[in-house]
C-alpha cells in the first residue's frame, strides 16, 4: 500500500522518534507494528492507546517500587491518556482499534465489562464500579465531552470524583434516605478503584474547554497528552482481523488473568527519580506553575510505564496474588526516554492553552481582582469587564475558587454597604 508523507507542525511528536519508545519485543512491539501497517494515524496515538488499554487489562496487579531501606512504594495500575490533533488525523480510529481489543479480550473472559457507560451519571458510574467492575475504562472519543460535563450543574463533581478514583483507594457513596424512607443510610463502596481515561480532543477545542483552574486544580496534571498531527497518507486503510485476534488473545491471557505484583527493583528506581530532579524539580522556577504540576506527576507515570512495558514483554500471567514480575533496566531507561519527549510536548501544549480560550479569560478576571482595591462581586467584575457575561464571570471565578488561586465568601463590599450580603472574591 502506498503512503504519501504529509507535512506537520513542530509541536508533533515525529514517527520516527515513537520507534524508540517501544520495547524491540512483546506485545506493545507487535500493537504498534501491526496498527501503524493499517492505518495512517500518528505512531504517537497507538502507543498512548496501547499503554492505556494494557493498563486497563492488567489493573489486577499491583506496581510495587522498592526502596533499598526494605519499605515500598506502592503505584495504581491506571493510565489517564488524551490524544491531541486537529480533526481528521486519526485519533478515533487509533483509539477505536485499541479499545475495540481490549473489549474482545474481556469479554471471553471472566471479568465484567471493560466499558463505563457513555450516557452514564456520577451516580450510575460508582454503583457500576462498586458491583464488581472496579477495573475499568473511561472511553470518550472526544473528550471535550467530558470537560462540558463537569462544568454542568448536576455533574459538576466529576473531576473531583476522578481525582479521588485515580489515588487508587476506596472511595464510599453515602445515600441518605429521603423523607417516609426510614433512617437507613447506605453506603455503596468501591473497594480497589483501577480508572484508566482514553479520548481525544483537537487543538483549538483544548484550549476553548480548558483554564488555569483546570491544571492547578490537577485535574488536567493527572493527563497524560499524546499530541501529534498526521503525517502520512494511505488512501485506503484496511483491517487485519487475524493480527487483531492474536492481539486480543494475548490480552486476554497475560494481563487480563494476572493478580501479581509487579516490582521495579530499587538500584533502578533512580533512573525515573533522577530525571525527575535534573528535568522538574531542579527546574521549577524556570516553567509555569501549572506546567510543573502537570511534570512533577511524571515520576508516577515513569514507574507505570516501566511495569507497562515489563508486562507487555512477558508470555504468561501472573495468576497467583503473590506472583511477581520484575523491571529490567531496559524498560526503566526506556520509561525515562519516553517521559523526555512527553515532557517537551507538555511546554508546547500550555503554550498554546495560555494564548486563547478559557486561559485568557481567566487571566482578565485574575488581574481585575487583584487589581481591586477591595473585594468584588460579579457585578463590579462585569463593569470591568463588560465583554464577559455574568454566567461566564460566575464561571471563572468557581473554577478560580476551585483551583485555590481566589478566595469566595459574603462579606461587605465597596459598592454594597446595605442590604443582603453579596457573594465576593478576593485575591490570595
Amino acid at each position: 500500500m502506498s503512503i504519501k508523507k504529509l507535512a506537520v507542525p513542530d509541536w508533533a511528536i515525529p514517527d520516527d522518534i515513537v520507534a524508540d519508545l517501544v520495547p524491540d519485543e512483546g506485545w506493545l512491539f507487535d500493537y504498534l507494528t501491526s496498527m501503524t501497517d493499517v492505518t495512517d494515524a500518528p505512531a504517537i496515538f497507538h502507543l498512548g492507546t496501547g499503554v492505556t488499554i494494557l493498563a486497563a487489562a492488567a489493573a489486577n496487579c499491583d506496581i510495587i517500587v522498592e526502596h533499598g531501606d526494605g519499605r515500598v512504594y506502592e503505584v495504581s495500575m491506571q493510565m489517564w491518556s488524551c490524544g491531541v490533533a486537529p480533526s481528521g488525523d486519526r485519533k478515533s480510529k487509533a483509539m477505536e482499534m485499541g479499545v475495540r481489543m481490549l473489549t474482545r479480550a474481556r469479554a471471553s473472559s471472566d471479568e465484567p465489562d471493560v466499558l463505563l457507560p457513555v450516557d452514564g451519571s456520577l451516580e450510575a458510574w460508582h454503583d457500576t464500579m462498586a458491583e464488581g467492575t472496579n477495573n475499568v475504562l473511561l472511553y470518550r472519543d472526544e473528550m471535550a465531552y467530558l470537560f462540558d460535563q463537569s462544568k454542568r450543574g448536576y455533574s459538576e463533581g466529576t473531576k473531583s470524583w476522578l481525582m479521588t478514583l485515580y489515588s487508587g483507594a476506596s472511595h464510599t457513596r453515602v445515600i441518605r434516605p429521603r423523607q417516609g424512607e426510614g433512617n437507613q443510610v447506605r453506603r455503596i463502596t468501591i473497594e480497589r478503584p483501577r480508572l484508566s481515561i482514553l479520548g481525544g480532543i483537537p487543538p483549538d477545542t483544548f484550549k476553548d474547554k480548558t483554564g488555569r483552574g483546570d491544571w492547578k486544580s490537577g485535574f488536567l496534571a493527572r493527563m497524560v497528552f499524546w499530541p501529534s498531527s498526521r503525517q502520512s497518507y494511505q488512501p485506503l486503510p484496511v483491517t487485519d482481523h487475524k493480527a487483531e485476534m492474536n492481539l486480543a488473545k494475548w490480552l486476554n491471557r497475560v494481563p487480563v488473568r494476572s493478580r501479581g505484583k509487579i516490582v521495579i527493583p530499587a538500584d533502578l528506581v533512580h533512573i525515573i527519580t533522577t530525571w525527575i530532579y535534573d528535568e522538574v524539580e531542579a527546574k521549577r522556577q524556570t516553567m509555569p506553575g501549572e506546567v510543573f504540576s502537570h511534570l512533577v506527576r511524571y515520576q508516577d507515570l515513569g514507574f507505570r510505564l516501566a511495569a507497562l512495558y515489563a508486562m507487555s514483554r512477558t508470555t504468561k500471567p501472573l495468576a497467583a496474588a503473590g506472583a511477581v514480575l520484575r523491571v529490567q533496566q531496559e524498560d526503566m531507561e526506556l520509561a525515562r526516554d519516553t517521559l523526555q519527549v512527553l515532557s517537551g510536548s507538555a511546554h508546547k501544549l500550555f503554550g498554546m492553552f495560555q494564548t486563547s480560550g478559557d486561559g485568557e479569560i481567566e487571566a482578565e478576571v485574575l488581574a481585575a481582582i487583584v487589581a481591586a482595591p477591595d473585594r468584588v462581586t460579579l457585578r463590579d467584575l462585569q463593569t470591568v469587564l463588560p465583554h464577559h457575561s455574568i454566567s461566564k464571570l460566575r464561571r471563572t471565578c468557581e473554577e478560580l475558587e476551585r483551583a485555590g488561586v481566589i478566595q469566595g465568601g459574603k462579606q461587605r463590599t465597596a459598592s454594597c454597604r446595605r442590604g443582603p450580603v453579596p457573594y465576593s472574591y478576593a485575591a490570595k
